[in-house]
């Protein structure tokens, strides 16, 4: 169990731990504070933020440590100051006996925090300021948010009675309390029973953990990985579907692919297509109907990539003989005839990669078709994306040259020009599975072991982290780090 930091004056991202219900989501603080929370019900906005957050707090916080209850997404904060210890259990509760497996929601649309004192008492500084404009009234023993622009009411049910938003609550050794935020909620009071609520939450999520069937090394980090892509349900790459297909979580990895193809519209940007051919082959061979509708639609991409102007990047072509392969494996597939100018393009695209992007002075494939550019580490995916075999000779020499051209350090990988923005996580993952797959296994291991160490307490990774203080940059958590993590370490095992 991770120790118990100070508190400074500003929290980092790394300081915050996620809970969800695969639907909505929030970040809990080590202070106590939730200041990003995102409901369907909410209009896409956030219901809290930096200066509008729902906080459940200590007075005179000196220290705190979160940590999940384990194979799950109950998210545990633990507040000490000089007068005791208190204990924050945050959770989007979910249905009794709700099976997580299956694609409808098994949400309650409600947040519980369920606070306990450990030691001592302690004074808990309690603030609901919903960002929005609402107005506040006392109901059924706590408190209503009605909010103006949009009607959507939230309703704070509480185990003592709250006159305001913002209050302070004594509480001694041995008790209790709680509060319960809902939206999109049934008028009618329950009774409500919250050490059950958590009780039944966790045992749904060890019931969704229960099917990871990966054994390998980095079992803890590859099951939070898991856990987190959980609950970014906007996850929607192929990548992420092969790396859930890994753990073994099949039935997951079909629901991230069949919500991609959902979104499939007439005119997407060129730069999609491999997208989702490549979710429509990989839904197709786990036996996901295709129907008329969506493969003319995969075909019209198709044909786009294979009939309309050729890009001259080099990852942007990459996606082009992506979209092109998917789609003559499809039709195959299908028992579609008449594409075998598909299969033909897709490999000419192939050779124009090996050919046109290598440049032979710095022994690598750079950014553009075209002698003297840059190094561009999107390319660590080539073999990923079955462009480029991984043990290819100028593969395994992209590899080596973006490692000793655009690391800052080991497995920091950044873009060029563009490294005060930080190293992106995903490329050092990346890397590191190159290496894997070339058999440097040592080195892999190694790469992977530096990379682990950037994660917080929790696990959890950010999109890019900065060289000089490893603080995260970007979104956080980020899904295409915790894809990566989960390839990287099934291709280690």
């Amino acid at each position: 169990m991770p120790s118990a930091p100070p508190i400074t004056a500003r929290l980092h991202l790394a300081d915050h731990g996620l809970i969800g219900d695969g639907r909505d989501w929030a970040l809990v603080g080590r202070d106590g504070r939730i200041t990003r929370m995102a409901v369907s019900d909410a209009d896409g906005s956030s219901l809290f933020d930096e200066h509008q957050s729902f906080t459940v707090t200590v007075d005179g916080l000196q220290t705190s440590r979160q940590y999940y209850v384990p194979n799950t997404n109950v998210l545990v904060t633990e507040m000490r100051n000089q007068a005791g210890v208190v204990e924050v259990t945050d959770a989007f509760t979910l249905c009794t006996s709700a099976d997580l497996s299956e694609d409808v929601p098994a949400v309650r649309s409600e947040l519980l925090r369920y606070v306990r004192v450990l030691e001592g008492h302690a004074l808990l500084r309690v603030s609901v300021e919903p960002d929005g404009v609402f107005r506040t009234e006392r109901h059924g023993g706590g408190l209503r948010f009605h909010r103006y622009a949009s009607g959507n009411d939230l309703r704070l049910i509480t185990s003592r009675p709250l006159d305001h938003p913002s209050a302070t609550v004594s509480v001694e050794a041995g008790e209790d309390l709680w509060f319960l935020l809902r939206w999109h909620h049934s008028p009618r009071i329950h009774r409500l029973y919250p050490r059950h609520l958590l009780d039944e939450t966790a045992d749904a999520w060890r019931r969704w953990t229960g099917a990871i069937t990966y054994d390998g090394p980095y079992q803890h980090l590859v099951r939070r990985s898991a856990l987190t892509l959980k609950l970014l349900g906007h996850t929607d790459s192929p990548l992420a579907a092969s790396a859930l297909r890994d753990l073994g979580l099949f039935t997951e990895s079909d629901h991230v692919l069949g919500r991609a193809l959902d979104t499939l519209e007439v005119g997407e940007p060129r730069g999609r297509y491999g997208y989702f051919l490549d979710c429509a082959y990989q839904w197709a061979l786990n036996r996901g109907p295709i129907d008329d509708v969506l493969w003319n639609r995969l075909a019209a991409l198709a044909n786009a990539a294979a009939q309309g102007p050729q890009p001259t990047i080099t990852y942007t072509t990459a996606m082009y003989q992506v979209a092109l392969d998917r789609a003559a494996r499809l039709s195959d597939h299908l028992g579609i005839a008449g594409h075998r100018d598909w299969h033909a393009k897709a490999d000419d695209l192939r050779d124009r990669i090996l050919r046109e992007a290598w440049d032979e002075s710095r022994q690598s494939l750079t950014a553009r078709l075209s002698p003297g550019a840059d190094l561009d580490p999107r390319l660590l995916a080539l073999p990923s994306l079955g462009v480029v075999p991984v043990d290819h000779p100028r593969m395994a020499a992209t590899a080596n040259a973006i490692a000793k051209e655009l690391s800052a350090a080991p497995g920091l990988v950044f873009e060029p020009s563009r490294q005060a923005h930080g190293a992106t996580l995903t490329y050092g993952f990346q890397l590191a599975e190159n290496l894997a797959g070339q058999g440097q296994l040592d080195q892999a291991n190694q790469l992977f072991e530096e990379l682990t160490a950037k994660a917080n307490p929790l696990g959890l990774f950010g999109e890019r982290v900065e060289v000089s203080n490893g603080e995260f940059r970007g979104s956080f958590p980020n899904p295409a780090t915790h894809a990566a993590v989960v390839a990287c370490a099934s291709a280690l095992a």
